[in-house]
């Protein structure tokens, strides 16, 4: 269903410390990951794997992302489209939802081989 994009970042990233968050019914829409860099660079990643143009993002998964976007955290959408990563900002998650990932600008976009210090860049930087 993440198109195996958990495991491919705490493998990818390992200097940051990973926390695999699954709240279910106790905390509706957080993200699956929260991270922390060294020096202190915390956000969260939301994992989906698309389908085409399609990614499906729950309405309280999106409620979370705006409200902490709006806040100043750090959160990110990663789609995985079969060789492709694009990163969201958790901001562009309603767009995300309603227009799917071609009609959206993203902020990290690669085929594989990804460049994994781009992705570090992207999720410490604010």
């Amino acid at each position: 269903m993440d198109g195996h994009l958990r495991r491919l970042f705490r493998r990818n990233l390992p200097e940051a410390q990973w926390t695999s968050i699954e709240t279910g019914s106790t905390a509706a829409g957080v993200p699956d990951c929260e991270y922390i860099f060294p020096g202190g660079y915390q956000g969260w990643v939301e994992f989906k794997a698309a389908r085409k143009d399609r990614v499906i993002i729950r309405p309280e998964q999106v409620g979370w992302l705006l409200t902490r976007s709006r806040m100043g955290g750090r959160c990110f959408i990663a789609v995985r489209r079969d060789r492709e990563l694009m990163i969201y900002d958790g901001g562009q998650a309603a767009e995300l939802k309603d227009r799917g990932i071609s009609r959206i600008g993203w902020r990290y976009y690669g085929l594989t081989p990804w460049d994994w210090a781009a992705v570090k860049q992207l999720l410490i930087q604010k």
